[in-house]
């Protein structure tokens, strides 16, 4: 992660990015999401997945939310531009359950 002070752009890497699943968002590449809902359903699977637990999230973003950001650039995936557009995301990501938090017994049984 790393931030541009003068744009106050946050750069950021493998903790906020969709890969292949971004590709299925009908637009252009470095296009700024401009429905957040509907870009959830590209980039929930891969964020449930990849990230580790809710905790590291909630503590990512709430270190983020003491930043002065007005955009959001992941390493793959579509920028997230304007607060209100950044606070949507990382409401999100702040309650997402994914990694760790989906393992249940039943991931543990004897076969």
């Amino acid at each position: 992660m790393s931030t541009d002070t003068d744009p106050h752009i946050l750069y950021s890497s493998a903790d906020h990015e969709c890969l292949a699943f971004c590709s299925l968002v009908e637009a252009e590449p470095g296009e700024c999401v401009r429905d957040f809902d509907a870009h959830v359903a590209h980039m929930e699977a891969f964020h449930r997945c990849y990230m580790v637990a809710n905790r590291a999230c909630r503590l990512w973003a709430n270190m983020v939310k003491t930043l002065d950001v007005e955009m959001i650039v992941p390493q793959h995936g579509h920028p997230f531009k304007g607060r209100e557009m950044i606070a949507r995301f990382l409401d999100w990501i702040s309650q997402l359950a994914c990694g760790v938090d989906l393992i249940t017994p039943a991931d543990y049984r004897v076969p």
